[in-house]
């Protein structure tokens, strides 16, 4: 559809999130959060129903303690995007080798609040397709 490729294909994601402030409310004086942030979803996918992931040799070579629930960038890498990129190696190569993607969205909230709201009060029977 619309030359999308595998696009009938079934895939099972992982992700996490961050900066989801729910709601935005605007108001002639202020937004109802102190900082607006970028609504990040991100992590890895795989084709097909979903199978196990060994993540322990991952937290080994990565030295990610294992009491810690969940693996976040500021426990493997540190410092500007070149020095994420260098001290993410090890991720990317565990990616490839357990034949994962990674997947990543960002929203910017108010622009969706503006202009993406806007499009559904001109056009009701658009709500049908949003999840709210």
């Amino acid at each position: 559809m619309y030359g999308l490729t595998k696009a009938d294909k079934s895939y099972t994601f992982y992700h996490d999130e961050t900066n989801n402030i729910r709601k935005l409310h605007i108001a002639a004086q202020a937004l109802n959060v102190a900082e607006l942030k970028v609504f990040v979803l991100g992590g890895v996918v795989h084709e097909g129903a979903p199978r196990p992931i060994d993540i322990g040799p991952l937290r080994v070579v990565m030295r990610v303690q294992k009491t810690a629930s969940e693996i976040k960038l500021e426990h493997v890498a540190k410092g500007d995007f070149l020095d994420l990129l260098r001290s993410l190696t090890t991720f990317l190569r565990w990616i490839t080798e357990n034949g994962l993607m990674i997947h990543y969205h960002d929203l910017d909230p108010l622009y969706w609040s503006i202009v993406v709201d806007s499009i559904l009060l001109e056009n009701p029977e658009l709500f049908g397709f949003m999840r709210r």
